[in-house]
């Protein structure tokens, strides 16, 4: 080759790599990123297009995000229960569905954790007792060991005396074996 063709192939090279340059440079697209994405309904599905996991509306109606096993069971959620108002639970199902540990925020916020077998929902609970008819007085709280309830262990609040105290009750299903402390007579 001669000085001449490789000037040639230089220049060539030199002013193609400038064309190239200035025309990315005049064609540039700036996409806007999307401010909102809106569904009533988010699903992870695997290769064969089953639902994995969902974000969206529980069969509750609870927001969650819930995780399904193989026969479409929700085994482990996340999620918020609109009871009045927003309250969080974490729920996590055994293979038949049921749940077996629950924990969530009960009335006035206050903590409680459930864990369940296949034959009885709540078979010990920790945390806040809450009462058929809630009241701001309530300060509750024990380790229980239902089915129907045995034994308990907490502080609890004296009906009698209103006093809050440390309290052991067992239990043979029908009637109290021991309380400590004693409730006081009715007069």
């Amino acid at each position: 080759m001669r000085g001449r063709e490789i000037s040639t192939l230089l220049l060539s090279a030199a002013l193609g790599f400038m064309g190239g340059s200035v025309n990315s440079r005049m064609h540039l697209v700036h996409a806007e990123p999307e401010q909102v994405i809106r569904a009533t309904r988010f699903e992870l599905v695997d290769e064969t297009g089953r639902v994995r996991a969902f974000w969206g509306r529980g069969a509750l109606k609870d927001d969650v995000l819930a995780f399904e096993d193989e026969a479409k069971h929700s085994v482990a959620v996340f999620g918020v229960r609109q009871r009045g108002h927003a309250s969080p639970f974490l729920d996590f199902a055994g293979q038949d569905g049921k749940s077996r540990a629950r924990l969530e925020l009960g009335w006035r916020d206050r903590p409680i954790f459930g864990m369940s077998d296949e034959k009885w929902e709540g078979r010990v609970m920790l945390g806040f007792v809450e009462n058929d008819a809630p009241d701001a007085a309530d300060a509750d709280w024990a380790l229980r060991f239902r089915y129907p309830d045995r034994a308990l262990i907490g502080v609890l609040r004296n009906p009698i005396t209103g006093s809050l105290n440390g309290t052991l009750i067992l239990s043979d299903g029908k009637k109290q074996l021991l309380r400590v402390p004693k409730l006081p007579e009715h007069k």
